[in-house]
């Protein structure tokens, strides 16, 4: 497996522990994918071929949001919107 340098999205702490939300470039595609790693240090990809870093971020984002929802030790002032 290759080294690929990975750059930091965003990150959350929920009950689980840390997680952080990566992006890496594939060039062969000129696309971005989008990793996640877990507390205990295993990473896994969530989406591949997002055009742009910043398409990367929003998506990061956006399942950073449902992530925090979907905790049941969430704080009590975030309202799940189901």
């Amino acid at each position: 497996m290759e080294n690929r340098p990975e750059s930091l999205l965003c990150d959350y702490v929920i009950a689980a522990g840390r997680h952080e939300l990566l992006t890496v470039r594939d060039e062969p595609s000129r696309t971005y994918g989008v990793l996640i790693r877990h507390p205990d240090g295993s990473t896994r990809t969530l989406r591949e071929r997002v055009p742009s870093r910043r398409n990367a971020r929003r998506w990061a984002m956006h399942y950073r949001h449902k992530a925090l929802l979907e905790d049941p030790d969430r704080t009590p002032g975030l309202k799940s919107t189901r």
